[in-house]
């Protein structure tokens, strides 16, 4: 259909982004420019959107290392939905962070051209390791990274494809949403998120997604994409940051807190590195970066099991807990 193509496109959209901010300095990541066809060039972007580029990338890259570090011995696994050309796992896996099993899910047509890209590079294969293509090179597997073409507007077989492909829903879990549920009706959202609360009794759920649609700039920021054929469907229905948390508290998990990209900044955001940040590009757009930061947030969702250890609780809850200074820090520049 014309719209998934142009929702599609977003994939483009989201790593010249990236690869925007790595060229910037605002980060390091030698995977990104394997998955362009220029090759890592790109035309420089706004500093207001990197500086937003830099907190949705850095952010979520916190919060994953954290949810592998607490307990480091116990195994677990993450869900990436929607990931487009999604570096983690590989930057996971080069600094021997990984966990047992990372799945990510997307369009055929996404996950073809990111199977081609692995398969075609060495850098990409070798952290892969072995690996076998299937369903007419839609899908990707080895033993730790998993590549699996699917519609999640049809979520009803999402169980059997995982357990297809090895996975334990005892082991906690972390589902990875960025900027995804906004393009789905309000009710196929719901149903994914009911869905992975009742699939694992140990899990975290992190979103990304604009809100906040009936302002000014958010009426502008709808008919922007609206020219480019992008409609938010569930935009409407989340619209900020009391309702984001909302889609997860009326399913079964037990806390969710939602965060707007400002407040991530002033909050988060160690102070060396802001300071760092600060020095890498002239930054006088304030008052329009206010305004953007406004409209996007971050929401972490957690449960635990009756079986979690003492410790397991503590580790999992403290993502949601109010304020962490120093979060974010500098993660990847040296």
């Amino acid at each position: 259909m014309e719209k998934d193509e142009a929702i599609r496109t977003t994939n483009d959209s989201a790593l010249l982004s990236k690869l925007a901010i790595v060229n910037a300095g605002y980060i390091d990541d030698p995977y990104a420019k394997l998955f362009s066809k220029t090759l890592g060039r790109v035309q420089r972007k706004s500093p207001i959107f990197n500086r937003g580029s830099y907190l949705r990338v850095t952010a979520i890259d916190a919060i994953l290392q954290k949810f592998l570090e607490f307990p480091a011995s116990v195994d677990k696994q993450i869900v990436s939905f929607g990931a487009g050309s999604d570096t983690r796992f590989f930057s996971l896996k080069s600094a021997n962070k990984h966990p047992l099993r990372y799945y990510e899910i997307d369009f055929p047509e996404i996950t073809t051209k990111k199977a081609i890209s692995i398969g075609r590079n060495k850098v990409l294969s070798s952290l892969v390791g072995s690996f076998k293509l299937l369903s007419g090179g839609t899908q990707l597997h080895g033993k730790e990274y998993h590549l699996i073409a699917a519609d999640l507007r049809e979520y009803g077989n999402l169980t059997d494809i995982l357990t297809a492909n090895n996975f334990d829903s005892n082991l906690p879990t972390l589902f990875l949403s960025e900027c995804l549920f906004v393009y789905l009706d309000p009710h196929v959202s719901e149903n994914i998120v009911s869905w992975a609360s009742q699939l694992c009794p140990t899990a975290v759920f992190v979103n990304f997604d604009p809100i906040e649609p009936n302002d000014a700039f958010g009426k502008i920021m709808l008919q922007n994409l609206e020219a480019q054929n992008v409609d938010l469907r569930g935009i409407y229905e989340y619209h900020n940051l009391e309702t984001q948390e909302r889609r997860y508290l009326k399913s079964t998990w037990k806390r969710a807190k939602s965060i707007s990209i400002d407040q991530l900044y002033e909050e988060y955001v160690s102070k060396d590195e802001k300071e760092r940040i600060r020095n890498l590009e002239i930054f006088d757009e304030v008052e329009e970066w206010n305004m953007l930061a406004r409209h996007y947030c971050l929401t972490i969702a957690v449960q635990k099991s009756d079986q979690s250890t003492d410790q397991e609780d503590n580790s999992i809850y403290k993502l949601v807990e109010n304020g962490q200074p120093g979060l974010i820090r500098q993660q990847y520049v040296e």
